[in-house]
């Protein structure tokens, strides 16, 4: 089943250790970000010796066990999955009794309607700027949950369905306002909240569910997708 479990991250208290996950390549600094699923990924030039990048990583310990522990209080509040036959439905766990590879047809099936019906509500909202919309289109997505092309060719994230509806509408608004807007400025901010009126809070609650998104594969050294490992740091050496 697809369904995706909360990751619990260790977290750099006395005596434990973090996990993360360190991406060489041709740039000049060192990096860290903390993915929403409690990820820790580090980015760093290729020959800078690993002492300098973990003596990095210790002088940003406040921030990354800050941002460690956001991530686990996001994913506190996702509703649990109590077995593999429950699953995310639009905010709410629901229980499928069929076989689960029914259930992943079903679902995207379900996303389908559920997104062009949204779409379709919104659309006439953003005047003249609608007759530019060309097509819906659903994509398994790790980062995003929507995109715009240029061409107003919608895509939504699969994973869209599972989070709660007016979440949904927010994303849907934040698309179909790049039809008038190909930026984030005054305009476009102005534009999104006028489609969602609790666009602000929805999004906020979309933050905390992207802990739902799939976990980005690991390419290690072999691997064709560039110089990867995955590290133990003790940050509190």
């Amino acid at each position: 089943m697809d369904a995706i479990e909360p990751r619990w991250p260790l977290f750099p208290e006395l005596g434990k250790s973090v996990q993360y996950i360190l991406h060489r390549s041709r740039r000049r600094s060192v990096s860290v970000e903390v993915h929403a699923q409690g990820e820790l990924v580090v980015r760093s030039p290729n020959r800078l010796p690993l002492n300098e990048i973990e003596d990095f990583l210790k002088s940003r310990k406040d921030w990354i066990t800050r941002r460690l522990e956001e991530a686990q209080s996001a994913q506190k509040t996702i509703p649990v999955l109590p077995t593999e036959q429950h699953y995310h439905h639009r905010g709410d766990v629901l229980f499928w009794e069929g076989a689960l590879p029914a259930l992943q047809k079903w679902r995207r099936k379900e996303a389908q309607v559920v997104f062009q019906d949204v779409l379709l509500e919104v659309l006439p909202h953003i005047g003249s700027a609608a007759s530019k919309y060309q097509s819906l289109h659903l994509r398994r997505m790790k980062r995003r949950w929507g995109s715009c092309s240029s061409t107003g060719k919608i895509t939504l994230n699969e994973y869209l369905i599972r989070v709660p509806d007016e979440s949904i509408r927010a994303v849907v608004a934040h698309e179909l306002a790049h039809l008038v807007h190909m930026n984030h400025g005054g305009g476009f901010q102005k534009l999104v909240r006028s489609l969602h009126d609790q666009y602000d809070e929805a999004n906020a609650e979309l933050d905390r569910w992207t802990a739902i998104l799939p976990e980005p594969q690991v390419q290690m050294k072999s691997g064709t997708l560039g110089p990867a490992e995955k590290r133990t740091i003790w940050l509190t050496d």
